[in-house]
């Protein structure tokens, strides 16, 4: 049967090709020799087509392994499953090793009879065994065990990068790709960078914190493109106080605003892989779309790549939660001039445009530290880093009564009260209030992953409009308050609000 996967090799000395972001190119590692994308889309066109319509047709007949492959059994997968890619693990690398014609071609050799080829055990994998894909590497032979959403690995025995071009045919196929800008020796420094100033970091975490594993993956990403058509009402109020004879008088003027806007939403990001925490990838925001460029599988050699395994209803939910959030913040930020406003109402319609499928670089960096497993990510593209961190809460503590006793101290000077009793009852409520608020803060700087609920970054200025602004006076209200009674003194009777005339 035809090989289902692609070896990006050196066309000059048969090293492994890899895409260099900083480059723009295809390079190799062990001549130097680099290539335009273009020049090794010439070169490997042919390949990727026939690799293509084999592994479609493998997908037809629900095939799960290529020639040559089969399971092996719990004992043939012993090895380094911190860095092997099985179904339910976390990583999207190949595990790989010898094929059985490679075992049988080498005990021909040696003069001894070669083994029987193992049975496919029912059940080895379990709930897994479904999603379990099996390739050949085309340079060296060994078998890559992957799970049936990996596009593009590296071989774990001859380093080649490896390609499944079927993964990304037809409707499967993304429109686009942002390459990678930043290499893996960046990823590291940055995260090193990242611990720097948390001042509520353990400082174990520093010496002990380990670096378990780093990968850069080119994640799936649906973009969502449509308007907001929105219709809200507020009641919007207007106070004016003045004084009068032995009166403060308030006078409130009582308004109907209405707005209505269209607001034009483009490619609103959603992570289409469930191996992918939808908090972090939300974290990494926003790309470049400037550099989005017409998908080619030329840009992946090096890296490793999913193809999205999550449908695109599913996704659309949380990208029109995002726009109309996004939508209803615009149009009450179009509502000023007010003392106080009241929403009153809201229509908001949703229509939807194209949705768009894209590959986005992310390095993610995994490490462990008292057994527990810390995972960041860095966005290849613009570098920016993000991940929860661990708390010291003797820091905390510490920190939070230190600036409440500070805070205390000076406003306990400052007070000049007759009974020095209450000054310091106030100077130590609101010292702990000010310390519990500062500590709150450098909390939130540790635990900063979080799921976007807005896309105003994503809205379109320029194509959007506000159909309806109006603003319609209904009425005056008047209250009225003896100055006695602000001072100490009894209400009398007949103080109170009432409508004024107008």
């Amino acid at each position: 049967m035809a090989q289902q996967v692609t070896n990006y090799v050196c066309p000059n000395c048969g090293g492994p090709l890899r895409f260099d972001g900083k480059l723009g190119r295809l390079k190799c590692d062990y001549c130097e020799s680099t290539f335009t994308v273009e020049e090794v889309q010439k070169i490997y066109a042919a390949k990727n087509e026939k690799a293509e319509e084999a592994g479609i047709a493998a997908q037809q007949e629900d095939h799960h392994t290529v020639t040559g492959a089969d399971f092996y059994t719990e004992a043939d997968i012993n090895v380094d499953q911190a860095h092997t890619d099985i179904p339910g693990g976390d990583s999207a690398a190949a595990y790989a090793q010898p094929s059985h014609h490679q075992a049988a071609h080498h005990q021909a050799a040696a003069g001894t009879a070669p083994e029987a080829e193992p049975e496919n055990p029912a059940g080895v994998w379990g709930k897994d065994e479904a999603n379990i894909r099996t390739y050949s590497c085309t340079t060296c032979g060994a078998e890559l065990i992957c799970d049936a959403t990996t596009a593009a690995v590296s071989c774990p025995y001859c380093g080649n990068p490896t390609i499944i071009p079927a993964q990304f045919s037809g409707v499967q196929r993304p429109d686009y790709v942002i390459p990678f800008v930043f290499e893996k020796n960046e990823a590291i420094e940055k995260l090193k960078g990242y611990y720097k100033g948390k001042k509520l970091l353990p400082r174990s975490f520093l010496s002990s914190n380990h670096l378990e594993e780093i990968k850069g993956v080119y994640v799936p990403f649906r973009l969502f493109n449509g308007t907001v058509d929105g219709e809200m009402r507020f009641e919007g109020l207007r106070s004016q106080i003045t004084r009068e004879g032995d009166w403060q008088v308030t006078r409130t003027q009582h308004f109907d605003v209405q707005r209505a806007a269209t607001l034009q939403f483009d490619k609103i990001p959603v992570d289409a892989s469930s191996r992918m925490s939808d908090a972090l990838m939300d974290s990494i925001e926003p790309f470049d779309y400037n550099a989005l460029r017409p998908f080619a599988l030329e840009y992946l050699p090096g890296f490793l790549a999913n193809k999205y395994d999550v449908e695109i209803k599913d996704c659309e939910e949380r990208a029109q939660q995002r726009a109309v959030n996004s939508a209803v913040q615009a149009i009450q930020n179009t509502v000023t001039n007010y003392d106080s406003v009241r929403e009153t109402g809201r229509n908001m319609r949703i229509n939807p445009e194209r949705t768009e499928y894209a590959l986005m670089p992310v390095w993610l960096l995994h490490t462990k530290w008292h057994n527990k497993d810390f995972m960041f990510a860095m966005n290849g593209q613009t570098a920016r880093m993000i991940g929860d961190l661990p708390v010291s809460t003797g820091k905390l503590w510490g920190y939070i009564l230190g600036i409440g006793a500070i805070v205390a101290m000076l406003l306990f000077m400052m007070l000049g009260m007759d009974t020095q009793s209450d000054a310091l009852l106030i100077s130590i409520i609101a010292g702990l209030a000010v310390g519990g608020v500062s500590g709150g803060i450098m909390y939130g700087q540790m635990k900063p992953v979080s799921r976007n609920t807005t896309a105003t970054g994503y809205m379109d200025r320029t194509r959007s409009d506000l159909r309806l602004r109006n603003d319609i006076y209904l009425r005056t209200t008047e209250q009225r308050i003896p100055i006695q009674q602000m001072q100490g003194g009894t209400r009398p009777p007949g103080g109170g609000s009432r409508p004024g005339r107008r």
